[in-house]
């Protein structure tokens, strides 16, 4: 009976050290999560808050920008420098580097159990480092895939949810080297060639690998010098750590990026005069797709139309920066632009593909077809833009230039 009893006692005083326990437990997990939190906001202001997700934003996406699927996108983008930088020389492929990256597959294979191996973003699938964290303790609404645990943290920081963006996943294979996957365009299984993402958490005198192991083109542009366009946003003020920098295939220019242009077009006393901008129809997500007409009072005077259409597929954005400039100069005061809207009519659609390109895809929009194949016998439902700027061009004399 006095054992009976004093096994109960020390049962007893066991489950009241382990309450004790788990209590202390729990409080320095409390502290260590306030401390960790401390530590990221802290990291965060040094990155320039890029992922303060603030109501409008400092490079604010437009309010009426539809995805068409699940994505929540993130309130900004990144603001580029207006002035131009001075040309980069051509880079120059070694003769060797097919045979390096046989030779470090080979080793990766061979020392598999050495390497990281483990997922650092993905653009769709729930992050298992952020799964029990309230985003309300960062003051953000969306919270990054990956938070660094402390300063001494090296993990790069990814992110594609914005306007444009294109990285799946990014996946750590040693400290400083990355495999990235591409999204292939909506509905496809292929168009794996544009990418746009960032990267923050950089450490500044690192040289960091990416692998994009399914962007495989033979005849790629990359073989003959091109380079990957690198953004920092820190650049131009000075070189430090926990740089926020922009990697992707070359200038992007969002569905936003043209809605301010419009506006600034509409909104300016004498431009606004010479300009007349209406919505043809909507795209398969919802979004306004305009048309911009140009040219100065008839009086009467009969007028060849001239019709210019641009970025039909989203991938290519020097379409529409030449677009913007081709609209800039016919508004403007010259001699040239005066004669050409008092002989012509201009009716521009300056963004064909605009699911395609909010989504960031390369070439397809959002029903997976390639839209300049859809020319002959478009449908309303399917390829709305298409089929819209076919009726505006319909009866009137001109030509059709495809840019």
């Amino acid at each position: 009976m006095m054992k009976n009893k004093k096994n109960k006692k020390i049962q007893n005083q066991k489950i009241i050290k382990r309450k004790k326990k788990s209590k202390k437990n729990n409080q320095k997990n409390k502290m260590r999560f306030q401390m960790l939190t401390n530590e990221y906001q802290e990291i965060m202001k040094q990155q320039g808050d890029f992922w303060e997700n603030s109501k409008g934003g400092t490079y604010p996406i437009d309010m009426g920008v539809k995805t068409g699927t699940d994505f929540v996108l993130l309130p900004r983008n990144p603001e580029f420098l207006q002035n131009s930088e001075p040309y980069e020389p051509m880079y120059i492929p070694k003769q060797t580097i097919l045979e390096e990256s046989i030779r470090r597959e080979v080793e990766r294979i061979c020392f598999a159990d050495t390497l990281i191996n483990r997922v650092v973003y993905d653009c769709s699938d729930p992050s298992l480092y952020t799964k029990d964290v309230d985003p309300k303790n960062y003051d953000m609404d969306i919270l990054p895939f990956y938070i660094p645990q402390n300063q001494d943290d090296i993990t790069l920081v990814f992110e594609s949810k914005f306007e444009s963006g294109n990285l799946r996943r990014a996946i750590q294979i040693c400290d400083y080297e990355y495999n990235l996957i591409l999204k292939p365009d909506y509905f496809t299984t292929g168009h794996t060639q544009w990418y746009y993402f960032s990267i923050s958490n950089v450490r500044k005198n690192v040289e960091y690998r990416f692998n994009i192991i399914n962007m495989m083109k033979p005849d790629s542009l990359y073989n003959s010098g091109m380079k990957p366009l690198c953004y920092s946003e820190k650049q131009a003020k000075y070189k430090n750590d926990y740089d926020n920098v922009y990697l992707t295939h070359c200038y992007p220019y969002t569905y936003s990026q043209l809605c301010r242009y419009l506006r600034v077009i509409e909104n300016d006393p004498v431009k606004k005069n010479r300009v007349k901008r209406k919505t043809i129809c909507q795209t398969v997500a919802g979004n306004n797709c305009d048309c911009v007409v140009i040219g100065d009072n008839n009086n009467g005077k009969e007028k060849k139309g001239i019709l210019l259409t641009s970025r039909v597929h989203p991938g290519e954005t020097m379409a529409s920066y030449t677009i913007e400039n081709i609209m800039e100069f016919l508004i403007g005061n010259t001699i040239e632009a005066k004669q050409l809207r008092e002989n012509f009519i201009f009716k521009i659609v300056p963004m064909l593909n605009i699911d395609g390109v909010i989504n960031g895809n390369y070439r397809c929009n959002l029903s997976g077809v390639d839209l300049n194949r859809q020319w002959i016998d478009p449908s309303k439902k399917l390829h709305p833009t298409i089929f819209s700027t076919k009726i505006e061009n319909e009866g009137r004399q001109g030509f059709n230039a495809l840019l």
